[in-house]
């Protein structure tokens, strides 16, 4: 499988197949709850922060790392930690929230009409790329730092001069079969 921007390319036997965010839709059922309204507008950070604290999270949250779901009161804790296993497959003692994992959880609470396709969609795209944050300045970066091969393609992916290749555990391994891929 091949990830791209707004879709994911894929073969099955010899047939290619491409799934995008709306066909993702339209595989999960998920539509709009009232015919012709469009979905809410998804909270800000912010405003997740402001919901998680409302919550009882017993901890200073000053950004969405330093939330820990554990942290959290129940049913909340085990709510969010069944969104984690479920988008991730993985469950820790130390279980974290990514933004769209806290929007879910705000979208459950209030009963409102978000777009669930779209954050599990953004959930995949996160565990299957690269993430980079921001520019080092030059003055963190030695020469040998700039010429590395990591670094051109870091300083590339933030200009926007080339997008971010697949994690290892997205690409086709060695010995295994064009039609597989390994899960996120």
């Amino acid at each position: 499988a091949k990830l791209h921007h707004n879709s994911i390319r894929f073969k099955i036997d010899t047939k290619k197949s491409v799934l995008d965010l709306e066909a993702f839709r339209e595989m999960l059922h998920i539509s709009p709850r009232i015919p012709n309204q469009p979905f809410a507008d998804l909270p800000t950070e912010e405003e997740i922060l402001d919901f998680l604290r409302f919550l009882g999270h017993s901890h200073d949250i000053r950004y969405l790392t330093d939330v820990n779901v554990n942290k959290l009161y129940q049913p909340w804790r085990s709510f969010s930690s069944v969104i984690n296993n479920c988008l991730t497959g993985k469950s820790s003692g130390v279980d974290s929230f990514r933004l769209s994992q806290a929007q879910m959880l705000w979208g459950f609470y209030h009963r409102i009409n978000i777009d669930f396709a779209y954050l599990i969609w953004e959930d995949f795209v996160y565990q299957t790329t690269q993430q980079y944050g921001a520019i080092l300045p030059i003055e963190l970066t030695t020469a040998e730092i700039r010429n590395s091969k990591a670094y051109k393609e870091y300083h590339a992916c933030e200009m926007g001069e080339a997008t971010p290749k697949p994690k290892a555990s997205a690409r086709k391994k060695k010995g295994d079969s064009a039609s597989s891929t390994t899960p996120p």
